[in-house]
């Protein structure tokens, strides 16, 4: 909703030259803004964890609850102790096996959450950058076309001052057509 708000007072001033104190409260705001839904991502992946874990402990005693259970039917059922006795065995094996295979799975959803995660802070992170790098280069361009514009005024300056200080400003050319020789010793 903020965010919406951002926009809307962005698109309103499309056509006017936003003031740096206004870019600079647009940039904390956008700031803010990503602190806090880092904040709120890495909490939301926190209690994920741990609902996993919850529902992991909760599947675990489920199927130990299941697994009892038939064993309960089947003593009751049969009275030799070497079938029950192999029974019991087996459906150790069965709950573990069980068990390691939810644990897997929930692992394997953990993993591509926090995959997906990190692809869209990458992907975030590299349109920041990108972003900046193009701001980078247009305020650089903007800066050198400023100092031209100087350099050519500064150029335009320095050639009025100089034409209207030498406008009336005359060579004299030596009176003779031989040039004086300080060696000589005729003095004329």
């Amino acid at each position: 909703m903020i965010a919406e708000k951002l926009r809307i007072q962005i698109g309103d001033n499309k056509n006017v030259f936003l003031t740096i104190e206004k870019a600079e409260e647009f940039n904390q705001r956008i700031n803010f803004l990503s602190d806090e839904k880092s904040i709120l991502e890495d909490e939301y992946f926190k209690m994920r964890s741990k609902y996993r874990s919850n529902q992991l402990i909760m599947d675990e005693a489920v199927a130990k609850s299941e697994n009892y259970q038939e064993l309960l039917d089947t003593l009751q059922r049969s009275k030799q102790s070497e079938l029950s006795d192999r029974l019991i065995a087996l459906s150790e094996k069965l709950q573990s096996m069980r068990l390691g295979e939810m644990r897997a799975t929930r692992e394997l959803k953990e993993v591509k959450e926090k995959n997906d995660y990190f692809a869209r802070l990458l992907r975030t992170s590299t349109e920041t950058v990108k972003n900046l790098e193009e701001r980078v280069a247009e305020f650089e361009s903007r800066m050198n076309k400023r100092e031209e514009e100087f350099r050519r005024a500064d150029n335009e300056r320095m050639k009025r001052f100089f034409n209207a200080r030498y406008d009336d400003f005359t060579p004299q050319r030596p009176q003779s057509a031989e040039p004086a020789n300080p060696f000589s010793n005729s003095r004329v």
